[in-house]
């Protein structure tokens, strides 16, 4: 299951309590999960031709440094100074990699234009309401160049029973002279999901604990995909998974979604591929 992102400051909302970056990274198979992604992202920023990225809600910048890897221009935006000070010092800065202080609901005070845009990792559905995630797709919209393309990962919250708390993850972390256990889950409440996040420092014989049950919009594919066309992406196709199995709305883990522009030479974002607005497949 793709990782959820915990109470994190990664959008417009404080949440509940920030998680060390330390912390974050120690939940998730880095190594694991970017080679099991990777694939996919690079087989569709090799058809569009892909040379400058934005990577939005960056975390802990692992996605944004292997997209550097490949040769592009890479900015990692998030809104969260502990995560932009985790990203300098993990992965430096280059001519290929920077960083940049962030919210998403901000974008419309970014003045350069990409040929991709990525926001991974449930990070649209941390948003308040479909008012903003609608929002955040237009302002995608306005930064990215003809024949590029978005591409956005959040967590199928309907395939989720109602009721019951889905556990992810269970760790122990040293972070500086203390150690940690975190333990991660979500669940689904009728219409919304929530993220659930204990973090605990043992510190002796004392334990300090943290919890947090963050909310999480509960985005359908029929919805992402209206958006995005009405953003300027006529070429919308979403997937379950990053093999590109077909989304399927009870079934999929993940929803992901991957829209193009229209530019010059546009013949699909995938090796699904399609070759006009009308041939862009789209499976609930």
């Amino acid at each position: 299951m793709t990782e959820a992102q915990p109470a994190m400051a990664q959008h417009g909302a404080p949440p509940a309590f920030e998680i060390e970056p330390e912390l974050y990274e120690a939940m998730v198979d880095w190594p694991r999960r970017l080679e099991r992604e990777g694939p996919f992202f690079r087989a569709v920023f090799d058809a569009v031709k892909v040379r400058r990225l934005l990577d939005l809600a960056c975390g802990t910048g692992n996605h944004a440094a292997m997209f550097a890897s490949w040769g592009l221009q890479v900015t990692g935006m998030d809104s969260s100074p502990s995560m932009i000070d985790h990203c300098r010092r993990r992965h430096g800065t280059t001519d290929r990699l920077r960083w940049q202080r962030g919210a998403l609901e901000t974008l419309h005070e970014v003045r350069q234009t990409f040929d991709a845009v990525t926001c991974i990792g449930n990070s649209l559905s941390l948003l308040g309401d479909a008012a903003a995630v609608e929002s955040v797709i237009r302002g995608i919209g306005r930064i990215v160049e003809k024949g590029g393309v978005c591409i956005v990962q959040v967590l199928n919250l309907h395939r989720l029973a109602d009721g019951p708390i889905v556990w992810q993850k269970a760790c122990r972390v040293s972070v500086g002279d203390a150690d940690h256990v975190v333990v991660k889950g979500v669940h689904r409440s009728g219409p919304q999901g929530f993220v659930d996040v204990a973090a605990l420092e043992l510190a002796g014989s004392h334990v300090n604990s943290r919890c947090s049950s963050t909310p999480l919009l509960a985005l359908e594919a029929g919805a992402m995909r209206r958006g995005f066309e009405s953003a300027g992406f006529p070429f919308v196709e979403c997937f379950g998974s990053y093999e590109r199995s077909p989304f399927v709305t009870g079934a999929s883990t993940d929803l992901i979604v991957s829209a193009r522009k229209a530019g010059p030479n546009c013949t699909g974002v995938s090796a699904t591929g399609w070759n006009s607005p009308s041939e862009a497949p789209i499976r609930t």
